[in-house]
């Protein structure tokens, strides 16, 4: 080792040190150019050879003068392992979040959000059963605004808040995810009044099954303020969802199936507006059967 120079690599970067059977460390990250480190080290230091492209980016840039004061022929970084958080920082840690007050109004909005859903789905059932009825899409869009509302108002909360029942970026998603399950329907509602088609029997089952995946939805958000101590009933919800939206599946088969063997051709559009209804409605139980995915994400997280 006599005779090496050093060169330190730029501040902040970290390094991942393989130590063998082991184990490794982190340090700083390796440079642009620099090949894997090997598990040699001098202390706490670990020698990392520095690739050609690598010196010739430092002999023309900001540590140039630095590079020409030592010239090596051949050159090394010495790069230090950042150092590890001791157990005591780690109790502090974890007891100050115990104490800390928990921002708990995010799962009241998930359920006030949800309530929003079994709103909705009541009123567009009935706007399926009454589709002359203007004041049914009415509805459904105060609803819908309603719940965007509650949607602003709980991605506000997410930037005041300090300690969150779960990741912020999880509680995000599902607030767009709740919020999303209101705007599908007010866009079937949209289609159904735009193409004026007749509702078929098979309608009319897809809209029992959004409102049975709601209620389960709006009657699972509670249950989030533990999710632990929760899990086996929040499972059983997310199941319960999961088999509502296959339901819904099999009846837009049927309702498929029935639309295609009919041999009108008085209309040539009349199968594809009427397949664009069964799209917007299909697309509602998509959207509940995703929110108990997120769910299920941020029980694999907490549980």
């Amino acid at each position: 080792m006599t005779g090496l120079r050093w060169c330190w690599p730029k501040a902040g970067w970290l390094l991942r040190i393989p130590k063998g059977d082991r184990g490794s460390s982190w340090g700083r990250l390796r440079m642009p150019g620099e090949p894997r480190p090997q598990a040699n080290h001098v202390g706490h230091r670990f020698i990392i050879p520095m690739a050609a492209e690598t010196r010739a980016g430092w002999q023309h840039g900001p540590q140039a003068a630095e590079y020409r004061r030592h010239r090596p022929a051949t050159c090394f970084a010495l790069v230090a392992p950042a150092p590890q958080v001791p157990w005591s920082r780690c109790m502090v840690l974890k007891l100050f979040r115990m104490l800390m007050p928990r921002d708990d109004t995010f799962v009241a909005a998930f359920a006030t959000q949800a309530a929003r859903t079994v709103d909705a789905a009541h009123v567009f059932r009935a706007m399926l059963a009454d589709p002359a009825n203007a004041a049914h899409y009415a509805d459904l869009r105060r609803i819908e605004r309603e719940a965007d509302e509650i949607s602003r108002a709980t991605i506000r909360s997410i930037h005041r808040s300090f300690i969150t029942p779960f990741d912020r970026a999880d509680i995000l998603s599902l607030t767009d995810a709740l919020d999303d399950v209101i705007d599908r329907m007010k866009d079937a509602g949209r289609r159904l009044t735009l193409y004026k088609v007749s509702v078929t029997p098979q309608m009319l089952t897809m809209a029992d099954c959004i409102i049975r995946a709601c209620e389960s939805l709006r009657d699972g958000m509670p249950l989030l303020e533990d999710i632990s101590g929760n899990a086996r009933a929040l499972g059983s919800m997310c199941e319960a969802v999961d088999a509502i939206e296959s339901e819904a599946d099999r009846a837009l088969q049927a309702g498929m199936d029935a639309l295609f063997a009919e041999t009108d051709t008085s209309s040539p559009g009349h199968k594809l507006m009427v397949q664009m209804v069964y799209d917007g409605i299909e697309a509602v139980a998509d959207r509940c059967e995703d929110v108990t995915d997120l769910i299920q994400a941020v029980m694999v997280e907490q549980v």
